[in-house]
């Protein structure tokens, strides 16, 4: 029997709609479901406790739709999302091919199970990871698997902070991807939480005043009849002495690399984002300084043996 995939976004959608909304300050009204399964030919009809607003959901003709806090039901962008519908017991070919100017290129699928064994080949003086750890590089490593090439990823509770990727230059990945990591975390600070921003301000304004205020050019949003447009005072400026004390205070991050390190550098400029576990292949002829480096700062540092190369 063939399942109804929907796409991320559709699902986030889904996902919000089922959640319990109240319509007013006094009420208690929510949806009735809170999941639901669907196969071809299928309809859900979803029903507002305390009110007789009803939404339908059908397989034929899928509608993405919400509900407001004051009970009203709409579609989502006109119902205008991808649907795709896959069969769930199709295996992929074990080959897969590319065509470039008549010439068919060919290589196996990549199909690795990433697990805890893949982890098991500690180098370093420091071998203890702790099963979070060990999470948080499965999760790189899966983020690479589909990540083109050159690449590194930073992980820290179970979520993605920086993605470096096609990249020349190993290093260059390792750099760019810890800007993102660290904004990430300067994003977290209480200077920046407690930004003053303008009622009504929108989400994309907001964040990219944000990206401004933290970043090296933070005048752009600061100076005078710039920073009346976002905030409702003029901020204080987040100096480079406060974030790297608050940079300082990010640990225990994780760091993936779809192939070996081949300089130092690298490892100095994980240390710098906080990283202290990482996983990549190893079989560089710098393995022992690279290994050098992590002891010098107490890192853990898998090899897989096994390079995560996506082009």
């Amino acid at each position: 029997m063939k399942r109804i995939i929907l796409s991320c976004l559709s699902l986030l959608m889904l996902f919000s709609m089922l959640t319990p909304w109240k319509t007013s300050a006094n009420s208690k009204s929510k949806l009735n479901k809170t999941s639901i399964t669907m196969y071809t030919g299928t309809k859900v009809k979803l029903k507002l406790k305390g009110t007789k607003k009803k939404c339908k959901w059908s397989v034929n003709k899928p509608q993405i739709i919400s509900v407001s806090q004051k009970g009203i039901v709409k579609a989502k962008k006109k119902g205008n999302y991808n649907v795709i519908q896959i069969d769930e017991n199709y295996v992929p070919a074990k080959l897969e091919h590319k065509q470039v100017f008549g010439v068919t290129f060919e290589q196996g699928r990549q199909d690795l199970k990433i697990d805890d064994e893949l982890l098991s080949n500690i180098v370093t003086k420091n071998k203890d990871i702790p099963q979070n750890a060990l999470n948080d590089l499965k999760i790189s490593l899966i983020t690479l698997k589909y990540t083109q090439s050159n690449s590194v990823c930073y992980v820290k509770d179970g979520q993605a902070i920086g993605i470096g990727a096609g990249q020349q230059s190993r290093v260059h990945c390792t750099r760019l991807a810890g800007q993102k990591a660290d904004n990430w975390w300067l994003r977290q600070c209480p200077k920046v939480l407690n930004l003053p921003f303008i009622e009504g301000i929108r989400r994309a304004d907001r964040d990219n005043a944000i990206d401004v205020y933290i970043g090296d050019e933070y005048m752009d949003v600061l100076a005078d009849g710039a920073w009346q447009k976002v905030f409702t005072e003029k901020p204080e400026v987040f100096t480079k002495e406060e974030k790297r004390a608050w940079l300082d205070q990010m640990q225990d991050v994780t760091l993936g690399s779809d192939a070996f390190f081949p300089f130092s550098d690298n490892i100095e400029r994980a240390h710098k984002s906080g990283v202290k576990y990482i996983a990549e292949p190893g079989g560089s002829v710098r393995d022992d300084l690279v290994i050098e480096t992590c002891d010098k700062y107490n890192m853990a540092m898998a090899f897989t043996g096994i390079r995560l190369f996506h082009h």
